[in-house]
């Protein structure tokens, strides 16, 4: 008895064992699950429809690479900021679009892309349209915080903090450029056009300009390390991208403003209207050249005959501008010369004369013909018939007149003439006027001194000149001035100003400047 009752008890124990290791524990056949984020917002990518539930062209992407794959999905919606950071720290499992850039792929894995977007420039109907990135150098831009849109901003362009305007979805981002704030928009541009048409925005040029340096390849994106998850995912990709399903969903978020896909009955429509076209047009243009071709062999045949004869009539004009500027220069040559003469000759006789106030008149208009050699001079060496450069006319003349007093080697000059091209006829003058002043100043300004400072500086502001020769010296009397002078320089000098339609004024500070003003 007691031996049967341990065989029963034995057998009762073996069933316990085997029931405990072949029955399935509960719960060990439902299936896995993953966690992930998608952001409000993003249409047509992710959004949150009307029903409150999350949709969009990556949330049906996401949904049919799980169905396959036989996983189940928790989607919960945050703003990208958080979704970045939650997959960061491992909260979630995967995120369904995220742009692949080499400073992510430190964070995370990355599948194939399974979409490809390009990022355009919105800007407002009444702005100017930007064609380039580099236009956005310095501008303010819109775009969605911590986007890859955000980090080329930052690490390619080097735009400010100050010029980044960061808003936390598309949507009001393109609400604020709608609004007047910022000067362009970055975002995928199928996503901006199909919200601007959501939202209703007339004040966004709907020909956003697309940039081809970068592109956004989504991918699904894990946590660094996770390569089990992401073998799944890819390998669901791959299959309903076999079976036709991912082509259906891209048509159905994307078909009204991607055209990509164009089936082969139709394309090949297109192609035969077009050979047909082309072939028509070839007929009549090959008709039309005939008929043409006599009239075009005939008017070329007269075109060439008026362009023989017009360059025989151009070589002609040059030969003769050519002996008319040698000439003029050649006249500049012997004036020069005739006046080095007369400047001798006025020397000369300043040396036979006892009286002093007549060996000053001879020397003052010695010094009044050296001021238009020089002119002459420089003309001649810079082989030039008209105009010539202020500043390569006046610096020499200056030196020259100065060289000729016997307390030149006390008197410094400093010379700020700017390099503006005159006419001749205003620098002739203009010289005489230059050798009045520095004349009178070198004579009279630093009697019983031992030392001296000229200065002479010349502008061009617009279409005026200015022209200042100052000294340090004793002054000029108040009593003294160009209409109660009795002697001849300073009355020369404001005949010389009004002939160049310019005024003249004594500037009596520190010394003495005479201030010259002209058009020119």
């Amino acid at each position: 008895m007691k031996t049967k009752t341990a065989k029963i008890y034995i057998s009762f124990i073996l069933v316990q064992v085997i029931l405990l290791f072949c029955v399935p524990e509960q719960g060990a056949s439902e299936n896995p699950h993953v966690h992930t984020i998608i952001v409000d917002n993003y249409y047509p990518y992710t959004f949150v429809n009307q029903y409150g539930k999350p949709d969009g062209f990556s949330v049906d992407l996401m949904n049919s690479v799980i169905k396959v794959m036989d996983i189940e999905l928790i989607i919960e919606v945050k703003n990208w900021e958080l979704a970045l950071k939650s997959l960061e720290n491992g909260e979630i499992d995967f995120l369904p679009m995220m742009a692949y850039s080499s400073e992510r792929e430190v964070l995370f894995d990355f599948s194939p892309a399974h979409t490809v977007a390009y990022d355009a420039i919105f800007t407002r109907t009444d702005d100017v349209r930007l064609q380039k990135l580099s236009e956005l150098s310095n501008k303010s831009v819109i775009v969605l915080k911590d986007d890859i849109a955000h980090q080329y901003l930052q690490s390619a362009l080097k735009l400010p903090a100050e010029k980044i305007l960061l808003v936390n979805t598309t949507a009001d981002g393109l609400r604020k450029l709608a609004s007047g704030e910022g000067d362009a928009l970055l975002m995928p541009k199928l996503t901006g056009l199909l919200m601007i048409k959501s939202l209703k925005l007339s004040n966004i040029s709907p020909t956003p300009r697309i940039i081809e340096l970068y592109t956004r390849n989504f991918s699904f994106a894990v946590k660094d390390g996770n390569k089990p998850l992401l073998e799944k995912l890819n390998q669901g990709l791959l299959i309903i991208n076999k079976t036709g399903e991912y082509k259906a969903i891209y048509d159905k978020w994307f078909g009204e403003v991607d055209t990509q896909w164009i089936s082969y009955p139709k394309a090949l429509k297109y192609i035969i209207w077009a050979f047909a076209g082309f072939i028509a047009v070839g007929i009549i243009i090959f008709i039309w050249s005939l008929s043409l071709k006599k009239q075009v062999a005939a008017r070329t045949a007269e075109l060439n005959s008026e362009i023989n004869i017009r360059k025989e009539n151009e070589n002609e004009i040059n030969e003769l501008l050519q002996q008319k500027k040698i000439l003029l220069l050649e006249v500049h040559h012997r004036i020069k010369n005739n006046m080095n003469t007369i400047m001798s000759l006025l020397h000369l006789q300043s040396k036979t004369l006892k009286d002093p106030s007549a060996v000053t008149a001879l020397l003052d208009a010695r010094s009044r013909v050296q001021s238009m050699m020089v002119l002459y001079d420089t003309l001649y060496r810079k082989n030039s018939t008209g105009e010539i450069s202020l500043k390569d006319y006046l610096s020499p003349l200056v030196d020259k007149i100065i060289v000729n007093f016997p307390n030149s080697a006390i008197v410094r000059t400093e010379k700020h003439i700017g390099d503006y091209i005159l006419d001749h006829k205003v620098l002739s003058p203009l010289g005489i006027i230059i050798n009045e002043v520095i004349t009178n100043a070198m004579k009279y300004a630093f009697a019983g001194r031992n030392d001296g400072l000229l200065t002479i500086s010349a502008s061009v502001t617009e279409s005026r000149a200015e022209i200042i020769i100052g000294d340090n010296g004793i002054g000029i009397p108040e009593a003294i001035n160009f209409d109660t002078s009795s002697g001849f320089g300073l009355k020369l000098i404001g005949l010389m100003a009004r002939q160049i339609n310019g005024t003249a004024k004594i500037v009596r500070e520190t010394g003495t400047r005479f201030v010259i003003e002209f058009e020119v």
